[in-house]
């Protein structure tokens, strides 16, 4: 949960940063990817397999030689111009935010909610009111 919960932080500031200054450098790896997990989990300037203390015994470390990995099967999507890789390096990470026009439906919505609500609070009133009356 952790790692989750800081991937979540790091896209939610990068989102934020791009909404006000528009592309701003960044890296994928290190904001959700391996970096991530290096940077949070595993002893700084050690051996990549050394976990920090206070994971020590919640983590175990699976050395890629004798794990059954394989690596580089699915490549169809890494063209030049197309891997993130690449990507990230000129484009924003996000959509910009557009502000809606709020339509016509919208506001009808809007305005029926805003009155099916107070029509429901008035019906609860009297039920209530009612209620009181019997006792």
């Amino acid at each position: 949960m952790i790692l989750a919960r800081q991937a979540f932080a790091n896209l939610a500031w990068q989102q934020r940063v791009e909404q006000q200054y528009g592309y701003v450098s960044y890296d994928v790896a290190r904001l959700t990817g391996p970096q991530l997990f290096t940077d949070m989990e595993l002893e700084a300037g050690s051996c990549t397999r050394d976990i920090r203390s206070d994971f020590s015994g919640r983590i175990m470390i699976i050395p890629e030689e004798t794990a059954p990995i394989v690596r580089n099967v699915h490549t169809g999507y890494k063209t030049p111009s197309s891997h993130w890789t690449v990507r990230q390096l000129a484009e924003p990470l996000f959509e910009p935010i557009r502000e809606s026009s709020s339509s016509r439906d919208v506001r009808f919505y809007n305005l029926f909610q805003a009155e099916f609500r107070s029509a429901r609070a008035r019906i609860r009133s009297e039920i209530e009111r009612l209620s009181l009356e019997e006792d």
